[in-house]
């Protein structure tokens, strides 16, 4: 295929396309007159029978000496009625026209957007073609295309690290609010169960810090996966979320199984510490969905600037 012959075709593949979206724009508009029209149809034909009825009242029941003195002579009243029930009429059938115009509308669109899928098909594989040829024969363009192929790999890896952050630190939100619930329930014991003893008693507590044990290793494991998938994306960042606020209090309830109000202050820190974690996390996932967003933008520019660089580049032989 020859170079002017590839940009032509994709200058008509390009139009075509273009035509056909603009298409599919209208389309969108038309559904919505179509709605409005019919519904002013059903409106406009209730009132034109209601006109009707008033005509057709007149006529075979004439007026009374009443209605006669208020509005005058019946054969007035009742060309009255007759202009305001054609009225209603001509109102009607214009309403009729408008629809049916934009039902003709409607199916030459629908006509047009039907083949988007093989004008997409053949736009994409002239660009195929073209980008062919610039790397065959013409290495300056082709440099200028590897550039923006390196942008846009950029923007894609930026993309799945953040997604991999996003879905770590949803992780540890998960496993943060966990270790809340479990706070709270014991909070709820109250002095007497804390200070309570026995064997019962006993194993209850050793059951919960077992419990508690084992969501501090989680968690610490966790933040950790974050704090990487955050580095990746950002290789200065301190997660600094040391949870010696919950981890502290655990080893000393398990160690001591403490008896005395003590306990009962450093659960509301271990508490409070654990849900000022989770506000932490909250502000960092909003941060990340944002800059998602960003990217998001950045890269599908990116993909448009490549696509456009190809139609545009001019194949000097």
């Amino acid at each position: 295929m020859g170079v002017k012959n590839i940009d032509s075709q994709l200058k008509e593949a390009e139009d075509n396309l273009n035509m056909i979206i603009n298409a599919e724009r209208r389309l969108k508009i038309i559904d919505s007159e179509i709605d409005i029209v019919e519904h002013d149809i059903r409106v406009q034909g209730k009132r034109m029978n209601e006109e009707l009825g008033d005509v057709h009242e007149l006529e075979k029941n004439g007026i009374s000496s009443l209605f006669k003195k208020v509005l005058g002579d019946h054969e007035q009243q009742l060309e009255k009625e007759r202009q305001e029930y054609l009225q209603e009429v001509l109102s009607y059938n214009s309403l009729i026209d408008e629809l049916e115009v934009l039902k003709f509308e409607k199916k030459i669109l629908d006509k047009k957007v039907s083949g988007k899928r093989e004008a997409v098909g053949l736009y994409k594989l002239l660009i195929a073609d073209k980008e062919r040829t610039i790397k065959l024969s013409h290495p300056r363009i082709a440099d200028r295309l590897k550039k923006i192929d390196n942008l846009i790999a950029v923007s894609n890896q930026l993309t799945k690290e953040t997604e991999e952050a996003i879905t770590s630190g949803n992780d540890v939100l998960k496993h943060l609010n966990l270790m809340i619930e479990n706070l709270k329930y014991v909070k709820q014991w109250g002095l007497y169960r804390m200070q309570g003893k026995g064997r019962y008693s006993s194993y209850e507590k050793k059951g919960y810090v077992d419990k508690a044990r084992k969501f501090v290793g989680v968690i610490q494991v966790k933040f950790n996966i974050f704090e990487k998938e955050l580095q990746d994306l950002y290789p200065d960042y301190d997660l600094n979320m040391d949870n010696y606020h919950f981890k502290a209090f655990v080893d000393n309830f398990y160690d001591g199984l403490i008896t005395d109000w003590i306990i009962v202050k450093k659960l509301q820190v271990a508490l409070n510490g654990t849900v000022a974690a989770t506000h932490k996390v909250n502000r960092l996932l909003s941060m990340l969905l944002a800059e998602k967003e960003k990217i998001k933008v950045t890269l599908k520019g990116r993909i448009e600037e490549r696509t456009q660089f190809l139609i545009d580049s001019k194949l000097e032989k």
